[in-house]
């Protein structure tokens, strides 16, 4: 793994709003969709910001990149930390980059932009101005879901919808993760940020252990969750890594996600969570309402399928007062025929 900075004296890692995010990229992926997500970044007016850039086999497009960056950024482009890490055939290094793009980060907040996805401006400034109001280690907010593709040099959606909705609080997590990696920000100022990794044996759901692994430490901040601050883009010629947008997602990768999944159930007997007698008793409740639910549910299952079995004796009835009233005309037709002979 190879390390180099671009330095900027507008940077300061000592200052209260320092700020690092953290990009991922492999060579074969689209320099117009990192341009893109670069710009949204841009738009964020974070003056001390520090962008980490992490590589995979992307040697030869280097000169590019930070041609783009410099494009996008002229006057005043950003602290660079480039991080390139060589790959042989069919290998996949997303946790490692990571876990090395935390690692070489410097910035007390710290936040993910895929190389595919975008940010809408307020989000580093609101989600920011949350930490900073709160003991909370975590801000997070609510993403828009955007299919469509790249054309023409720009985005054309098909069709949007809000992404995982269904979580509310830091403890749903425990179930699955209803928080995609860029839409939260952390301040790594208030817990280990050295206990902040993922498993490297992970190509799938690496980001979901990741935030386990923070919110087993610390606290976070929703008030932002049901506003939309980012946009995740599903491209609709499935390249998209993830099985979401895919109609015909083999059984290899169905298999994939799911082993991946297996071993994140496996490892979270082992994390422990602090929590207070309040979120206990709420978290408590919550289960007892869900298997409430469940249970209604079941009844009114029970419910349907007697009154279906009931339907069911009707119709066999009907059945057979029809056959009979039939027969019974048979055998007066037979009658008529034959006294007609």
């Amino acid at each position: 793994m190879n390390l180099s900075l671009i330095e900027n004296v507008n940077y300061s890692a000592s200052q209260s709003d320092s700020l690092s995010v953290i990009i991922r990229f492999h060579a074969g992926a689209s320099l117009e969709l990192l341009a893109e997500a670069l710009r949204s970044l841009k738009l964020q007016n974070q003056d001390n910001l520090e962008v980490v850039l992490c590589l995979q086999n992307c040697a030869a497009l280097r000169s590019s990149i930070e041609g783009t960056v410099s494009e996008i950024w002229q006057v005043t482009p950003p602290r660079m930390v480039v991080i390139e890490q060589p790959a042989a055939q069919g290998e996949d290094f997303r946790s490692a980059m990571l876990n090395a793009g935390i690692k070489n980060s410097t910035g007390r907040f710290v936040s993910f932009l895929d190389y595919d996805d975008v940010l809408l401006p307020e989000f580093h400034s609101k989600l920011i101005a949350r930490l900073q109001a709160s003991p909370s280690a975590v801000a997070v907010c609510g993403t828009g879901c955007s299919y469509g593709g790249w054309k023409s040099g720009k985005w054309l959606e098909t069709r949007s919808d809000k992404f995982f909705e269904y979580g509310k609080g830091k403890f749903d997590l425990l179930k699955s993760n209803f928080i995609p990696l860029h839409s939260y920000v952390a301040d790594t100022s208030k817990f280990e940020r050295a206990n902040w990794q993922t498993s490297e044996s992970l190509s799938r759901f690496e980001d979901y252990l990741l935030l386990l692994k923070v919110a087993a430490q610390c606290e976070f901040d929703f008030f932002y969750h049901n506003q939309v601050l980012c946009e995740y883009r599903i491209r609709d010629d499935g390249s998209n890594s993830t099985l979401q947008g895919k109609e015909h997602a083999s059984a290899a990768e169905k298999e994939q996600w799911a082993q991946a999944f297996q071993h994140i159930q496996d490892l979270k007997p082992s994390l422990i969570f602090q929590i207070s007698a309040r979120e206990l008793e709420d978290f408590i409740t919550a289960g007892q309402k869900s298997e409430a639910e469940c249970a209604a549910l079941r009844q009114v299952n029970k419910d349907q399928e007697s009154e279906l079995g009931l339907l069911r004796q009707a119709l066999q009835r009907k059945s057979v007062v029809m056959l009979s009233k039939f027969l019974a005309m048979f055998s007066h037709l037979r009658s008529v025929a034959k006294s007609n002979r």
